[in-house]
């Protein structure tokens, strides 16, 4: 049997090099990780640090998002205010009708400005939903598609592995008879007198071959390990954790249909307002519109107002996705995951930890597989050893069948050298197999399956994709949030304009809703009988009223 083709050499210099990925930080990414934190830390690796560290850092990453939401509430709290004090106090900041001056003429500059502003501000609001939909979720989709990509080699890679160990598990389990039994035989000291009394086994250097089998044999029970039950153990527990992950799927097709009906809500509430509005502005009285507009609508609009709001606490997370992007001695994800992994007690000396920063840093560090190298251009180097024994050994069996050594008992030395070569060529299958499993290993393990892994989860999903989706939600969000409260501020703009002369002064809410263009009659001294009905007080006080708005007026 031939090795020279059976245990191939292995280029270990090209297999654990990879195309070098830079990573290139986005401006994004410098101006939310440089924003202040008011004395509060930074270091995204703080999260995993002690208690206090943590809060520090919490408390960093959140105070933008607390102050936006005092600002809102204490705005919904004003506009709760104002809805109480009642026109009287606060005009159409209660929600109430605009009250227009019996002394103006014409459009009234304050209603047309208040809806102007509605306008603009619906505009803004259902813009923010585009953009949302079209913008900020088109990169959350390629993060959920970067995710699955990177999901499914996991996968793949998984299923290997569990292969790798079972074939190793049966591996050590077959290695373990036949070294027995190799042993077995070397310790026969009757049968390794018939080799050396072998003309043949002799002039082959057989004792020697003998003592490099020993060796090998030796050396391939110290890389073995002992209980090939507990590979077949991890191998079970790792095919349990692979079943645990999701099966691969089309997150984005799921996720459009909420995400549309989503949009579809945020922008039809807002453009129902919008000809409310409208239809105010160019004086359509619709009782039922208005009505259905302040009882109906405006919750709905109020609720995702709300929402909105709320949302823009995403600030938070992209925040603190810049920091880990950002972070560790060379400010990268890189370094970051070096910090981490400290915080949580890995030593900096460990195995694992040099395995790890090997991969990050894209097999540019120290490298830690240099045992499984060894051993690989050991294993190839003790083939020969066996080519050699094994045609000695047959040899042997040639001069034991010519009959050379008949009086030292040939039959008995037949059998061992049968025997032992039997042994040998199981042993020969088992090198064959090994340089396989070691190959495979090498497959799972070299850089070009895992780096790109990495790469692509980390630099393009989570330092690139999520950052902008991100950016571009907590945006509309915020949008969404301060045109809804100025729209919900200016609700009085979907109703008519009252006439001063029509608003009952004796205390009532009531107003008559008039055309804009009725014409005050105060600035020319006339005074019609409108105040008819009232207390005397309320009669000079109207009157009163009346011409002093009119003399202002001129």
């Amino acid at each position: 049997m031939s090795f020279e083709n059976v245990i191939p050499d292995l280029d270990f210099e090209n297999l654990f090099t990879v195309d070098l990925v830079a990573y290139d930080e986005l401006e994004l990414t410098n101006v939310l990780s440089d924003s202040p934190r008011f004395g509060y830390s930074n270091n995204f690796a703080d999260l995993f640090a002690s208690s206090d560290e943590r809060m520090d850092y919490i408390r960093g990453i959140s105070i933008f998002s607390i102050i936006f939401l005092a600002i809102i509430i204490l705005w919904a709290i004003f506009l709760l205010v104002f809805k109480c004090l009642g026109p009287n106090r606060v005009g159409f900041l209660s929600g109430e009708a605009f009250l227009k001056p019996s002394h103006v003429s014409g459009c009234y500059c304050r209603a047309s400005l208040s809806r102007l502003i509605f306008l603009l501000s619906c505009g803004c609001f259902v813009a923010c939903s585009v953009l949302f939909n079209t913008q900020g979720m088109k990169y959350v989709y390629n993060v959920a598609e970067t995710a699955t990509d990177s999901l499914i080699d996991v996968k793949t890679y998984s299923a290997k592995a569990i292969d790798t160990l079972i074939d190793v598990s049966n591996f050590a389990s077959d290695s373990e008879e036949v070294a027995a039994e190799m042993n077995s035989l070397l310790d026969d000291d009757e049968g390794r007198q018939c080799l050396l009394d072998a003309e043949n086994f002799v002039s082959a250097g057989g004792q020697g071959l003998l003592k490099d089998v020993e060796n090998v044999l030796s050396n391939l029970n110290d890389f073995l390990p002992e209980d090939h039950e507990e590979l077949t153990k991890l191998s079970d527990d790792l095919y349990e954790e692979a079943k645990q992950l999701a099966e691969p799927s089309d997150v984005t097709e799921k996720a459009t249909l909420y995400v549309l009906i989503f949009t579809i809500f945020y922008i039809a509430t807002p453009a129902i307002l919008f000809l409310g509005v409208f239809l105010a502005w160019c004086n359509v009285d619709l009782p039922f519109v208005r009505c259905t507009l302040s009882w109906v609508i405006l919750p709905l609009f109020c609720l995702q107002v709300v929402v909105a709001s709320i949302l823009t606490c995403l600030h938070v997370v992209n925040t603190a996705n810049a920091d880990f992007c950002s972070g560790g001695q060379n400010q990268t994800p890189d370094g970051t995951i070096h910090e981490v992994l400290l915080n949580l007690g890995v030593e900096e000396d460990s195995d694992g930890l040099k395995i790890l920063d090997f991969y990050i840093n894209q097999c540019t560090a120290d490298f830690p597989f240099q045992v499984i190298e060894n051993y690989y251009t050991q294993l190839a180097g003790s083939a020969p050893s066996f080519q050699e024994l094994d045609g000695a050994l047959s040899r042997s069996i040639g001069d034991f069948a010519s009959r050379k050594l008949a009086q030292l008992s040939p039959l008995v030395c037949l059998d061992y050298i049968d025997r032992f070569q039997a042994v040998t060529e199981d042993v020969i299958s088992n090198l064959v197999s090994l340089a396989d499993i070691v190959v495979d290993i090498f497959d799972l393990i070299k850089c070009e399956t895992i780096v790109p892994i990495y790469t692509n989860l980390f630099y393009t999903g989570t330092c690139d994709e999520t950052i902008t989706g991100l950016s571009w939600l907590v945006a509309c969000f915020l949008g969404m949030a301060i045109s809804g409260m100025l729209m919900i501020m200016l609700r009085a703009s979907w109703q008519l304009t009252a006439s001063e002369e029509d608003y009952d002064i004796n205390g009532g809410n009531d107003r008559k809703s008039v055309p804009e263009t009725s014409r005050p009659n105060a600035y020319s001294g006339e005074v019609d009988d409108s105040y008819e009905g009232m207390p005397k007080y309320a009669q000079a006080q109207y009157v009163g009223d009346m011409y002093s708005d009119g003399y202002s007026s001129a």
